[in-house]
């Protein structure tokens, strides 16, 4: 529990490459919070499947493309912009709460040192969303 305070701290604090819990993916100076923005599901390029809660997502990477826009392509996705820059907020209409939760990002079965915007994919990474408490 130490450890996921830690790491979510952590990652509020690496504006510059938006990080891992938050999964930041572009920067943004105002610090004011903006209405989600929604991504409709394109086209399909790969698979996803989710946990019977919906809480887990997992999908497989695409050479070249990136963590969030890989997601994108697989279901719908909204954001908000923080002064970090752009926070996962609901995937598959299953909304991250204020305060109470949030969408942590992992690639290859390990926390996510980088955003999902600007980790670019291999083919053979296993990426994974998990809907995780917020400790304090």
């Amino acid at each position: 529990m130490k450890r996921k305070l830690i790491a979510l701290i952590a990652a509020v604090l690496i504006a510059g490459a938006g990080v891992g819990g938050y999964a930041i993916v572009s920067g943004n100076n105002d610090d004011t919070p903006k209405a989600p923005t929604t991504t409709n599901q394109a086209e399909s390029t790969g698979t996803i499947a989710f946990s019977a809660d919906k809480k887990e997502v997992t999908y497989t990477g695409t050479t070249g493309k990136t963590a969030l826009e890989n997601l994108q392509t697989l279901t719908s996705v909204e954001t908000a912009d923080t002064s970090y820059g752009k926070m996962v907020v609901v995937i598959n209409g299953l909304s991250a709460e204020d305060g109470k939760n949030y969408w942590a990002f992992y690639v290859n079965n390990a926390y996510a040192d980088e955003g999902a915007g600007t980790y670019k994919t291999q083919a053979n990474d296993q990426l994974m969303w998990k809907l995780e408490d917020i400790t304090q």
